[in-house]
């Protein structure tokens, strides 16, 4: 981890919307099975995180369509797949942050490196 507070505030973010969407979800079954006086509100907590994260992937996608004007058509299924399925990448997102606390190793374009500070890195021979 070579930006740790970057770092932590792109895992503090995953956690959020992971967290906020699919504990609030466990909130509301809880407070519905058991009778708490408070289940609207209960129920109302993973509707406000779901619709914050759809109006998010919305906007996204919106915003690339107009820098990508050209792309729009070959972008389409991804655009479609990102609004669809937010609620899933939220949770590949949490994932991959924490695989990243742990590696020092990357492969890009078929090359390994390994990153020992920001500013030392190694071309690993394989």
């Amino acid at each position: 981890i070579y930006t740790p507070r970057m770092w932590a505030f792109g895992l503090f973010s995953a956690l959020f919307a992971v967290g906020g969407l699919w504990g609030g979800l466990a909130l509301a079954i809880w407070a519905g099975r058991t009778g708490y006086a408070y289940t609207n509100l209960c129920y109302a907590l993973p509707a406000v995180f779901f619709g914050c994260q759809l109006f998010r992937a919305v906007l996204r996608q919106f915003l690339i369509a107009k820098l990508l004007p050209k792309d729009k058509k070959r972008l389409k299924v991804v655009q479609i797949a990102d609004i669809v399925f937010f609620w899933g990448f939220s949770w590949i997102l949490l994932i991959v942050i924490l695989m990243s606390a742990a590696g020092r190793t990357i492969t890009w374009r078929n090359i390994r490196y390994y990153l020992k500070s920001p500013t030392d890195i190694k071309v690993l021979k394989d």
